[in-house]
C-alpha cells in the first residue's frame, strides 16, 4: 500500500479572492492506495508540479511477462 500525506494551507487574501467556493482551504489530508502486484517498490517516485502529484510505479522484471518456448515431440508419419 501507498500512503499519501499532506496538509493544505490557505493562500486566501481578503480582498483578492478570484474564486466563489473552494472546498480545501486549510488542513491535513491522507489517502491510501493500494498498488497492483508486482510493483518494484524500491523504484517508486513521484512528482508534484502545478498541483499535480505523478506516481510512477514500475513493475518488478520478474512480473512482466515472458515468452515461453513450447517443443513438440511429435514425429512426423513415413
Amino acid at each position: 500500500m501507498l500512503t499519501i500525506a499532506g496538509s493544505w494551507k490557505s493562500a486566501y487574501v481578503p480582498g483578492e479572492a478570484k474564486y466563489l467556493h473552494r472546498e480545501f482551504a486549510y488542513g491535513n489530508f491522507k489517502r491510501v492506495v493500494t498498488l497492483p502486484a508486482g510493483v518494484d517498490v524500491e523504484k517508486l517516485a513521484a512528482v508534484f508540479n502545478h498541483g499535480v502529484l505523478e506516481i510512477n510505479a514500475p513493475l518488478a522484471a520478474a512480473a512482466l511477462p515472458h515468452r515461453v518456448e513450447i517443443k513438440s515431440e511429435l514425429k512426423k508419419a513415413a
